[in-house]
């Protein structure tokens, strides 16, 4: 393999571990008072993203759980508080917090760079 070709490697799969994070829907259960329920697997340090039945969305970084309270900052602008009451809650999704410090690994993204560089290797 050329030096140009394994440097094109090497970027292709850096912005691919990097840029891959996924959020997950919550089935989100509710009270008596039709309150949404936050499920037990919630944590600090989660990244949020959960809408209002108007629609609006927005994500957010987990800081506190204070009862029916959920507390953050933006994802886009760390600098920006959030406060969500649990009761405004259409849709819930979450992305976990990774020990990778923030970086996500989607293997379904990252198999086919790989799979093309072995086939270019071979080809080259």
């Amino acid at each position: 393999m050329s030096g140009r070709y394994k440097r094109n490697l090497a970027a292709i799969l850096v912005v691919a571990l990097v840029g891959c994070s996924s959020m997950k829907p919550v089935g989100l259960q509710r009270s008596a008072d039709g309150q949404a329920i936050l499920p037990k697997n919630i944590r600090v340090g989660d990244t949020l993203r959960v809408s209002d039945s108007t629609g609006r969305s927005v994500k957010f970084k987990l800081t506190e759980i204070d009862g029916p309270l959920l507390r953050g900052t933006l994802v886009t602008d760390s600098r920006v508080p959030l406060t969500i009451h649990l009761a405004s809650i259409d849709t819930l999704e979450v992305g976990r917090a990774k020990a990778t410090d923030g970086i996500s690994v989607d293997y379904s993204v990252i198999l086919p760079f790989l799979l093309s560089a072995v086939v270019a290797s071979t080809i080259l």
